[in-house]
């Protein structure tokens, strides 16, 4: 049986995967539009460092993202007691917030691309749609779930 101690723990870790992505991949991403712009895509200078470390970050998100799931197969009454009604809300909120998000960035970014073609190429636009897609959900979704 789940004790409260471990729901915490749980939450806790849950947290910190998502905190440590929500940093990373748009760090990563971020970078790789820097490069594209600076470089041509090619990895050195600040761009190329800021790459390298974002893609660090993330790996450490995938790690505790594994070992969060391990946890969760060995103990599912542990992972039924996270995944609540608040929590599937949550999720539906913040992924309504990121589609919002979306809309409203694809807008401004095709407006730029097709105004001013020298300041943005296809290619940072798709990369500008994960960066916000990413960070709109996931910071949604740690916003609403520390309001708990």
């Amino acid at each position: 049986m789940a004790t409260g101690d471990d729901v915490e723990k749980m939450l806790n870790l849950r947290r910190q995967m998502l905190i440590s992505g929500l940093i990373g991949f748009p760090m990563f991403l971020g970078a790789q539009m820097a490069m594209l712009r600076t470089t041509g895509g090619e990895f050195r200078g600040l761009p190329g460092v800021l790459a390298v470390i974002g893609a660090a970050i993330c790996g450490i998100s995938m790690v505790l993202l594994v070992a969060l799931m391990v946890r969760f197969r060995a103990r599912p009454d542990l992972a039924k007691r996270l995944a609540d009604e608040l929590w599937w809300a949550n999720r539906y909120k913040a992924a309504m917030f990121a589609f919002i998000a979306l809309i409203d960035i694809q807008g401004v970014g095709v407006g730029l691309l097709t105004r001013w073609p020298e300041m943005m190429s296809p290619a940072m636009l798709a990369y500008l749609n994960l960066i916000v897609g990413f960070t709109a959900f996931v910071g949604a979704f740690l916003y609403l779930d520390g309001k708990e």
